[in-house]
């Protein structure tokens, strides 16, 4: 389980990196304020410009690709702070806690959830892949956690395959399974609002699937691949970006 203090302390720390650099390019700016008042009154507004630049990320669209043209303090708190890990990883300390999947899945995801037909599990004989898919379905459906999912599928008969042990293969089906079930789910949900395009976002990482996805903007219908995450143990997701033609992110 997470150390919460000290998550909280590096984090806090990382926030104060960030902010007296900030602090710091303010004071340098304002120690060039000219003495004469007109001149002055001149610099503040064009000074006040600068301050407000810093404080937002300037982007433009090439292609399909968002493209940052000047990060601003929230791209670095961003860098500094990866809030959508820590949200990850505080939704699972919270489900492992309860026993429940954090956010609960909603009405969409269960309907996927009840037709999906589980892409990840073709190389386990047929007896053991139906119940490691109703496993997986009936823990989603109830709302489970993937270690309790996890802890069902090891009672299935599976093997270890290549992974260590049958434990290590058992977590991989249920994140992978749940995600791109509740992945997909979501993307169902977005037809229904009327999404038309979506984003692959999270975190930066050096996979070469995921790498040159993030940032990437897609028609909802033209998600690429056949299935709504690039491969197992993938923690990034899609996000709505435009609906009716209006730029939601």
């Amino acid at each position: 389980m997470a150390d919460v203090r000290f998550e909280s302390e590096v984090v806090y720390r990382r926030f104060l990196k960030v902010l007296r650099g900030t602090r710091r390019d303010i004071l340098a700016k304002l120690a060039m304020v000219p003495s004469d008042l007109q001149a002055r009154r001149r610099w503040m507004y064009r000074g006040l410009e600068q301050i407000d630049s810093m404080l937002k990320t300037t982007t433009k669209v090439e292609g399909r690709r968002i493209i940052t043209v000047k990060p601003g303090i929230a791209s670095a708190l961003g860098k500094e702070m990866p809030v959508g890990q820590l949200y990850r990883s505080g939704m699972e300390d919270a489900g492992q806690r309860l026993g429940i999947a954090v956010p609960i899945v909603n009405a969409n995801v269960l309907k996927y959830a009840a037709h999906y037909e589980f892409g990840w599990l073709k190389n386990l004989e047929d007896n053991v892949r139906g119940k490691v898919a109703q496993s997986v379905r009936t823990g989603v459906m109830m709302g489970e956690g993937t270690d309790k999912i996890a802890r069902r599928i090891t009672g299935t008969g599976i093997g270890r395959g290549v992974w260590p042990s049958v434990q290590a293969r058992a977590r991989t089906i249920a994140r992978s399974e749940t995600a791109e079930i509740v992945v997909r789910g979501r993307l169902d949900g977005y037809k229904e609002l009327e999404v038309e395009e979506v984003i692959f976002s999270g975190r930066s990482t050096t996979c070469k699937i995921c790498g040159p996805l993030i940032g990437k903007i897609y028609k909802i219908d033209e998600v690429p691949g056949d299935r709504a995450l690039p491969h197992p143990n993938c923690v990034h997701d899609w996000v709505a970006y435009k609906r009716k033609g209006l730029i939601l992110g």
